[in-house]
């Protein structure tokens, strides 16, 4: 199946695909998967950290990636929520690749949320229930999108000093610089226990109800 994109949401797909391969392997696009509910879901890309982020200290983990288009038509709000509900089914879905079925321990939604929460952006609402909207709807997705590993992503065109950031609950997760400095701020989140573990099982050589069983012993570590 092909996803037929708008001119918005291209631009925004050809701009991310562009920065983020500096970083990223991408090991596939419109990946699609099996939500714990029998649904099928499609997740817009995965990517895997490159040797270059791996050094700087980035986790060698599965990154699943949603994306928008950096307006949003129909006023903020609609859209906004349909974006986090998004990302929480996909939590809750096992991605097929690597031949395979994964949870992915991380997801990021770009552009980052404050993007479509800029008043300049804000089409159809006074400018009053705007800044209400604005300053309770990020303070709301940040603990929600905590909870259950979900990040906002952020390139140079969102941070113009900036080539790459990850927040995690509204904190700095992960940064590279234009000047090359590079720093992870939390070794803590349980999405990086949650890889190390499964990387674990995988190599235990289970029969495949024992691999189910151990997996699943895991999956509160990534908000399940």
């Amino acid at each position: 199946m092909t996803i037929v994109r708008d001119s918005l949401e291209k631009e925004t797909s050809d701009y991310f695909f562009d920065r983020i391969s500096e970083f990223f392997i991408i090991k596939g696009t419109e990946v699609w998967g099996v939500h714990l509910s029998g649904k099928r879901k499609r997740i817009d890309a995965v990517i895997f950290p490159n040797n270059y982020l791996v050094e700087s200290g980035f986790p060698k983990i599965n990154v699943g990636i949603e994306l928008k288009s950096m307006s949003l038509k129909d006023g903020n709000k609609k859209q906004a929520i349909e974006l986090y509900k998004q990302s929480i089914s996909y939590r809750h879905t096992r991605f097929e690749f690597d031949q395979n079925k994964h949870f992915l321990p991380l997801i990021s939604i770009y552009p980052p949320i404050s993007n479509y929460l800029k008043k300049s952006r804000l089409l159809h609402s006074e400018e009053q229930y705007s800044e209400h909207f604005y300053t309770g709807f990020q303070y709301f997705a940040d603990r929600l999108s905590g909870l259950y590993c979900i990040s906002e992503l952020f390139l140079e065109r969102d941070m113009p000093n900036t080539k790459l950031l990850i927040k995690l609950s509204g904190i700095d997760y992960f940064i590279i610089r234009k000047n090359g400095y590079s720093h992870k701020y939390n070794n803590n989140w349980g999405f990086e226990r949650y890889e190390i573990e499964k990387n674990r099982i995988e190599k235990a050589n289970l029969r495949p109800d024992e691999y189910e069983r151990e997996i699943k012993g895991l999956i509160d570590l990534i908000g399940l």
